[in-house]
């Protein structure tokens, strides 16, 4: 009887000991913490209170806390319920925003190996899996290949663009594709890949910095490095 008789005259340490474990036993603790402010200083404000609370001088007989004792238990217990009710009653966390399922873009990019050096770009991006972050891409580079007489290499091709890491929040993607490339009456094969990152402007609008290197085997020029800006749409 003595060992519950102490185990109750404890109640409150116990009590709030029982709550940090529970409000705190979270995949993120700092998600939890910015999703339930009031729910957090509720119980930090009750642990110190407990702790007072067990080491402050006791009044109390064998049934348990009285007198001065049992004002202050139910005083916390008021104090706790009124800081723990907003916490609980507080508007969700925003949703993760959906994927972005289709891409449009185009624009210009530096080729050092065309002549003039700048060429333009167009891609279509598809996404196929959410979860890996996997786009079906399509790329039509059209590379200038002489000034005089005025004529151009046009690498039509197709491909994956994975999502490989994230700075900030900006996704990094590997564009890699393969098709046809011609010029004239002359036809062959491209390839390229390369790194590109859509950064939000507003809404749906995004720009697209790129590196790729392209390659085609009408081109007559090796691997050619390209670097480009494209603006485009995401929906």
């Amino acid at each position: 009887m003595k060992y519950f008789t102490t185990l109750f005259s404890h109640w409150t340490s116990y009590a709030s000991l029982l709550s940090l474990v529970i409000s705190f036993e979270t995949p993120s603790i700092n998600a939890y913490i910015g999703a339930h402010p009031h729910t957090v200083f509720a119980i930090l404000l009750g642990a110190a209170l407990a702790a007072y609370h067990a080491t402050a001088p006791k009044d109390k007989d064998s049934n348990g806390p009285t007198g001065p004792q049992a004002v202050k238990a139910i005083a916390l217990g008021f104090v706790l319920l009124a800081l723990v009710q907003p916490g609980f009653t507080q508007t969700a966390p925003p949703a993760t925003p959906a994927p972005i399922a289709n891409i449009y873009a185009a624009g210009i990019s530096f080729d050092s190996g065309a002549s003039p050096a700048i060429a333009g770009t167009g891609i279509y991006a598809h996404l196929v899996n959410d979860g890996s972050g996997t786009y079906a891409f399509t790329v039509v580079d059209v590379l200038p290949a002489s000034v005089n007489p005025f004529t151009v290499t046009t690498n039509f091709s197709g491909g994956i663009a994975q999502k490989v890491f994230s700075i900030g929040k900006v996704p990094i993607f590997v564009p890699s594709s393969a098709g046809i490339s011609y010029t004239g009456t002359n036809t062959g094969w491209a390839w390229s890949t390369g790194a590109m990152a859509p950064i939000k402007i507003k809404g749906n609008w995004r720009i697209f910095p790129n590196v790729r290197v392209v390659k085609s085997s009408v081109g007559g020029s090796g691997y050619r490095p390209v670097v480009g800006l494209l603006f485009g749409y995401a929906e």
